[in-house]
């Protein structure tokens, strides 16, 4: 009796739309798309960065969607602390510098990223950035697109969510070594 109740539940959900991959992410031979002349560079860039590589073809082009390249002069700023993060930067070539200003005016940078460095933020950026010594190349990648594809292709999600785990232990072993090497 039960087991009929459980067959029908499970009909029941595949047949609801959050649990059918969208046509635009089955991968057939036949119908696989080819990314546009202008989004080619960055799927191509996508599929070499460890976090979206072997994803399928159209994976990497819903996450392309609605992105824009941009090249900044050297000094030159991406975002303010505070701005809102809608998108997510991914550095084609160049070093972005993530700054903030102390009380007194003085500036620090807290981390640079190179080639092929992703930066994702949620909400509002928690500090400034600007292009490093000399000129920066950057995608900017929309946060709605990432969130609609991690959403449709469970698998990056859990990628991400692995990444994060790491970056996480990183920084909280990292945080334990310096308030001990200070003690």
């Amino acid at each position: 009796m039960a087991e009929c109740g459980l067959k029908a539940a499970r009909q029941s959900l595949h047949s609801r739309a959050i649990f059918r991959v969208p046509a635009s992410l089955s991968m057939t031979p036949s119908s696989s798309p080819s990314p546009s002349t202008a989004t080619a560079p960055l799927v191509a860039l996508l599929d070499r960065h460890p976090l979206f590589s072997g994803l399928p073809q159209p994976v990497l082009m819903q996450l392309a969607e609605n992105a824009w390249h941009q090249t900044l002069d050297a000094g030159e700023s991406v975002f303010h602390e505070g701005d809102a993060a809608t998108h997510y930067l991914l550095v084609e070539s160049g070093q972005l510098e993530m700054v903030r200003f102390s009380q007194e005016g003085d500036e620090h940078v807290f981390q640079s990223f190179g080639p092929n460095a992703m930066f994702m933020q949620h909400g509002r950026y928690p500090m400034s950035s600007r292009a490093g010594g000399s000129s920066v190349t950057i995608w900017r990648l929309s946060g709605i697109s990432l969130r609609a594809t991690c959403e449709a292709h469970p698998p990056l999600a859990t990628r991400m969510l692995q990444r994060f785990s790491q970056r996480l232990y990183h920084r909280v072993n990292e945080v334990e070594w310096l308030t001990s090497s200070s003690a």
